[in-house]
């Protein structure tokens, strides 16, 4: 009988965004999410920077207008921080689909003021955030609102069906990327675009399937072809006059299912908002790479060779602080209020909502970029630090993403007294200590994770906030949880 090979359902999903509305998207890409994972999909594909939708306004209005300023503000107030609640939210929706999610966000680093990314995240059918993918080279106007990724996000993911990756709009055509890709086992590619509805667009639906057809062909896998596609609602939030509507010819969309002979099984599908369904084969993988298999028998690795950097490219350039020497106070200067206080590191208060034990901190080692500390949650220690690493210590096991979160709203009190304060000037001493508890409420919840995995120590630890309703915010703890020795 021999060997067989998985069966799967895969779906396009071909839709128009809540443009420049976070919530909103994410609401419907979940609704999305959940009607394809009722149709049998196990594998979800959606467009280009569909979350909260990709910068067209360039194609009306020139770089320096300052709507464009206006919008791109606009951009970054609605990106997706990976990860957040949003991305929370969309990894439920995988879940209660039971599917891999292939989602396209603008996306912002937490405590970041002004970069994007244009990302595709990938879910797995647990709701885990598997990873991302961000764009290595903006295309085109896209440079003035994005930044490029690195190579660290360049991959694939394991599958019951294969492996799994995929690749944004243009990048479709880098011969290098693609041959990465499938160097690393690419049997379902994900290739995300945006909407192309206008004037000047008028041969790319025939460029995208020129690169469908042959991505399939060549790596002999399955390719799903996601766009999105124009709505009015998006017109009327770029204020486009009579004039910028009458260079619309459709609605954009294209997207398609391709096989590994690089002909559509579904699609493609121009205009209108749609799901468009396909069963795959793995079996049929095998049969066209028998005769070319481009990553195997029909190479010639003695010949070529291709060297990937998954090196993550440095960010933050600037140097440690250099050492500067502590005046101490004079003995007669010292007092109760500014004398020298040691923690007890086994110290612990009870938090307000019950929430378990919040442990205060005690720092173990400093350098000029790095603080790491030792905490008791429980009667068991754990380690924080911001960096990748302990100092001193050696990672020799790694148990993923631990998070912790609260949402606070504001106090009619505090909001009293801060008003005062904008007129006499002064520290908003109430939010001070609200944003400290919320970090401590945020960070018990993280570590109380992290314990219950295994680990006594969270690497890479961050802090991101963000606007959740009216008078209310999020504050979200998370970092990388290991064991130490």
């Amino acid at each position: 009988m021999g060997d067989t090979f998985p069966k799967l359902k895969a779906a396009a999903v071909q839709a128009a965004p809540v443009l420049l509305d976070r919530e909103a998207t994410v609401a419907k890409a979940c609704r999305l999410i959940e009607e394809a994972g009722d149709a049998g999909a196990q594998v979800i594909g959606f467009p280009e920077c569909y979350i909260p939708g990709h910068p067209y306004w360039y194609d009306f209005y020139v770089a320096n207008d300052p709507i464009c300023n206006t919008f791109n503000l606009e951009l970054f107030k609605n990106a997706v921080v990976a990860p957040s609640s949003a991305t929370e939210t969309l990894g439920q929706a995988a879940r209660r689909a039971k599917a891999y999610v292939v989602m396209g966000i603008a996306e912002k680093e937490a405590g970041s003021h002004g970069t994007l990314y244009n990302t595709q995240l990938f879910f797995g059918p647990d709701g885990s955030l598997l990873g991302r993918h961000r764009k290595l080279v903006p295309t085109i106007w896209e440079r003035l609102i994005h930044t490029g990724g690195d190579g660290s996000t360049l991959g694939t993911y394991d599958t019951p069906f294969g492996r799994l990756s995929g690749l944004i709009c243009g990048e479709n055509i880098n011969s290098l990327a693609r041959t990465a890709l499938l160097l690393e086992g690419e049997v379902i590619h994900v290739a995300s675009w945006p909407s192309f509805g206008t004037k000047g667009y008028e041969r790319q639906f025939h460029t995208m399937d020129v690169r469908m057809r042959y991505y399939a062909f060549e790596g002999r896998i399955f390719v799903l072809s996601v766009c999105s596609v124009w709505n009015e609602e998006m017109k009327d939030v770029l204020q486009l006059d009579s004039k910028a509507r009458s260079t619309f010819i459709g609605e954009g969309g294209h997207s398609g299912i391709l096989n590994p002979m690089g002909d559509y099984i579904v699609g493609p599908q121009d205009e209108g908002e749609t799901i468009l369904y396909a069963d795959l084969d793995l079996e049929e993988v095998a049969r066209g790479k028998m005769v070319h298999d481009v990553t195997g028998h029909y190479q010639r690795f003695d010949v070529f060779s291709l060297e990937v950097n998954r090196q993550a490219y440095p960010r933050k350039l600037v140097g440690p602080l250099a050492q500067q020497q502590a005046v101490p106070l004079s003995a007669d200067e010292e007092t109760e209020e500014n004398a020298p206080r040691v923690e007890d590191p086994d110290l612990v208060t009870k938090s307000s909502e019950n929430l378990g034990t919040v442990p205060h901190f005690s720092p173990i080692h400093r350098t000029g970029h790095c603080v790491c500390y030792t905490q008791r949650v429980n009667e068991s220690a754990i380690l924080l630090t911001n960096i990748d690493s302990v100092p001193g210590k050696t990672i020799v096991e790694h148990f993923g993403l631990v998070q912790g979160t609260t949402i606070r709203a504001k106090h009619i009190g505090t909001d009293t007294l801060a008003s005062l304060k904008n007129i006499i000037g002064g520290e908003l001493k109430g939010y001070t200590k609200l944003l400290q508890e919320s970090r401590q409420e945020a960070t018990s919840r993280m570590i109380e994770q992290a314990l219950q995995l295994g680990a006594n120590a969270i690497i890479n630890v961050r802090f991101a906030t963000s606007s959740v309703a009216k008078g209310a915010a999020e504050l979200f703890a998370y970092g990388t949880a290991v064991r130490v020795e």
